[in-house]
């Protein structure tokens, strides 16, 4: 993934074109929660649309990558039900939502009720993407 000032100039860019979501997809999986972090932060400072995060699990800190995209200001997160993805695998939906149902974050993010989910065509999973919000669960 390219450096955060570059993702920002290039979200903006897409925003201007009209995209009504920006999804940062870390297909490597190299990326340590920090470098996530930056990277979100950087591109949510440049937009105003929402943001989304793909994490690949190469170094088995694709939940972790995820908390610190939420933190930073991604409002929606793909995974895939028991980690079961390409490559090395994507962040596992049920630890991830159970981290953020935690609140673990500053801005304590629950998993909203809707929830798209599909059919891998390669493989026997089900990938989904969880919409976010910021309320406080009760």
């Amino acid at each position: 993934m390219t450096s955060p000032e570059r993702l920002a100039e290039e979200a903006a860019k897409m925003e201007s074109y009209g995209a009504e979501c920006i999804n940062l997809a870390e297909s490597q999986g190299h990326l340590v929660p920090s470098e996530v972090a930056a990277r979100v932060a950087a591109v949510r400072a440049a937009v105003k649309i929402p943001i989304g995060f793909h994490p690949h699990n190469n170094l088995g800190l694709a939940v972790g990558n995820i908390l610190a995209a939420v933190d930073s200001g991604a409002t929606y997160i793909d995974g895939s039900l028991r980690g079961f993805g390409g490559g090395a695998g994507n962040a596992q939906t049920e630890a991830a939502i159970a981290a953020l149902k935690r609140g673990v974050m500053r801005s304590t993010p629950t998993c909203s009720r809707s929830w798209t989910r599909r059919r891998c065509s390669r493989s026997r999973c089900t990938r989904t993407r969880c919409q976010l919000s910021t309320a406080t669960p009760s």
